[in-house]
């Protein structure tokens, strides 16, 4: 599934210092590189649910 993706791998590190402080925060999902918030941004958006009910 990964082989489609053209972004750069995430960090190890960073996606665990991440995970670990939005378990501190208390948060309940981690968005740990910009890749992951665009697709998070494009499925909160309108446009994605407008499509489905066309």
């Amino acid at each position: 599934m990964a082989q489609q993706v053209a972004a750069p791998p995430s960090n190890p590190t960073d996606v665990v210092r991440l995970t670990l402080d939005a378990l501190e925060a208390g948060e309940e999902e981690v968005l740990a590189d910009e890749a992951s918030r665009m697709v998070k941004q494009g499925l909160s958006s309108g446009g994605y649910l407008g499509a489905r009910s066309a």
